[in-house]
C-alpha cells in the first residue's frame, strides 16, 4: 500500500491513428519506438528532477506518484511543456492526456489497484474526451488536487473544466480543473480562432 500520494495517469493521444498513418510496417515502428522513447527519457528527467516515481507503464500509458502536489504540478508543467515542444518539432500528432489525483493506492506484483487509482484514470479518460481535438497536452485534475493549491501559484493555472464532472461508483461526484500555462492557452485560443 502506498499511501496519501499524488497520482498521475499519462497516455499519449492518437498514436493508434499515428502507427496506422505509415505505409510500411517498418518506418512505422522506427517512429512508434523513436516516439516512446523520448516520452519516456522526459518522464525519467521530470521524475528524477521533481521526486517523482514511475510505478507502472503500459504501452505509452504511465502511471506516476509524487509526495507533493506542488511538485507534481511542477513536474507535469515541465513535462507537458516539453513533450508539446517535441511533438511540434517532429510533427507528431500525438499530445499527452494526463489525469491527477491524490489518495492511496494498492500494488500487488505488476498490478496497481485501488478506488484512487480508478478515479485517477477515469480523470485522464475524462480530459481525453472533453478535449479530444487539440494538439497540444493537456492536464486534467480532481478537486482535491485543486484545494490544496488554493492561495498558491498554481491557484491561477487551474481552471474548472466545462462538462467536467462524473459520478464514480460510490455515487460521489467529482468536479474537474484543467491545467492552463501559457503555452496552452495560446495554442488552444489559435485553435479556436
Amino acid at each position: 500500500m502506498i499511501r496519501d500520494q499524488v497520482l498521475v495517469f499519462t497516455d499519449l493521444r492518437k498514436m493508434s491513428r499515428y502507427f496506422d498513418s505509415y505505409s510500411d510496417e517498418s518506418q512505422s515502428i522506427q517512429a512508434i519506438e523513436f516516439m516512446l522513447t523520448q516520452l519516456e527519457e522526459y518522464i525519467k528527467s521530470v521524475c528524477t528532477s521533481y521526486d517523482g516515481t514511475i510505478r507502472l507503464i503500459i504501452g505509452d500509458a504511465y502511471l506516476l506518484t509524487f509526495s507533493e502536489t506542488p511538485l507534481a504540478l511542477a513536474a507535469l508543467e515541465c513535462l507537458q511543456t516539453q513533450w508539446d515542444r517535441f511533438i511540434q518539432q517532429h510533427q507528431i500528432p500525438c499530445p499527452l492526456s494526463i489525469g491527477v489525483h491524490r489518495g492511496t493506492m494498492f500494488l500487488f506484483r505488476s498490478a496497481a489497484y485501488g478506488h484512487s487509482i480508478n478515479l485517477t484514470s477515469q480523470i485522464e479518460a475524462m480530459n481525453n474526451r472533453l478535449t479530444p481535438n487539440i494538439a497540444v497536452s493537456s492536464i486534467a485534475v480532481s478537486e482535491k488536487i485543486q484545494a490544496e493549491v488554493i492561495g498558491t501559484e498554481w491557484e491561477e493555472k487551474l481552471f474548472k473544466l466545462e462538462g467536467g464532472a462524473f459520478t464514480d461508483i460510490h455515487n460521489v461526484e467529482h468536479t474537474l480543473y484543467q491545467f492552463h500555462n501559457d503555452l496552452f492557452r495560446i495554442l488552444v485560443n489559435a485553435m479556436n480562432c
